[in-house]
């Protein structure tokens, strides 16, 4: 098997819990003081678990895994599984660094991807103190008090990816149409969100990202990001009605972050 790419490493917008402000030292990253460097210390041990194979190991010793570390995920590949356990980390648009909202977004993101592949997203696990003080995986109704929580995976290998099918000629014409139906028919039954969603719902989520821009390190081109920001204005400010009204006709619909 070769090695696989984790995709939708996204929190759903609207479910994911923010962080308050933006510093410079990353972009969009909250200045986390105290509380945020307690949050990944607490992790560190089950990191080291994790990251040695100790938590995978049943009777035998397992071999270790391949760790891939994103903005605000730990991802490990063992076997024909994967593991994902978010980072106790916050930018503007997450916040991770309670367990609470840890648990809160794991379990969120096996609801809203099982709703499409129900075959990849298999299960939710919390990491408990085990018997001789060890770190172990236990189901989520396991009355212990969780340490973490991860959510389990099937892998799949880089070739089964749309992109690389297209890239050796191999993804058809047929294929491409039955990807847009089932696209459609997704959104058509999902549910409809009126409480998210329109013209001031849209103008704050391009703020957000302009000003993620202007604190880039090392710094983007500051007349450029200031001519988008023109552009990006003009345009809301054209479709407000019509984005207002898309949401009262019910076009607002909780499909996918990504």
């Amino acid at each position: 098997m070769t090695t696989p790419r984790m995709t939708n490493d996204h929190p759903v917008a609207a479910d994911a819990p923010r962080a308050d402000e933006a510093v410079q030292a990353l972009p969009g990253r909250t200045d986390q003081g105290d509380d945020a460097q307690t949050g990944e210390e607490q992790q560190a041990e089950i990191l080291a678990a994790l990251t040695d194979g100790r938590l995978f190991a049943s009777s035998s010793p397992a071999p270790a895994p391949q760790h891939i570390e994103t903005h605000c995920s730990h991802i490990f590949l063992t076997g024909e599984r994967a593991f994902k356990m978010k980072r106790a980390i916050a930018f503007s648009y997450l916040d991770y660094r309670t367990l609470e909202a840890r648990e809160r977004c794991i379990k969120a993101e096996l609801e809203l991807n099982r709703r499409t592949a129900p075959q990849l997203y298999l299960r939710c696990h919390k990491i408990i103190r085990a018997a001789e003080d060890r770190l172990a995986f236990a189901p989520p109704s396991d009355p212990r008090p969780a340490l973490d929580w991860l959510v389990e995976m099937r892998r799949f290998a880089d070739d089964a990816l749309l992109a690389d099918r297209a890239d050796r000629g191999l993804l058809t014409a047929g294929q491409m149409r039955d990807l847009a139906d089932a696209i459609h028919d997704f959104h058509v039954a999902a549910a409809q969100r009126p409480d998210h969603g329109g013209a001031a719902e849209m103008a704050r989520v391009l703020d957000e990202c302009l000003d993620n821009m202007r604190l880039r390190v090392p710094p983007l081109a500051a007349a450029e990001i200031e001519r988008l920001a023109e552009a990006m204005d003009q345009q809301v400010s054209a479709l407000l009605g019509l984005i207002d009204r898309r949401r009262q006709r019910g076009y607002v619909r909780q499909c996918h972050g990504d």
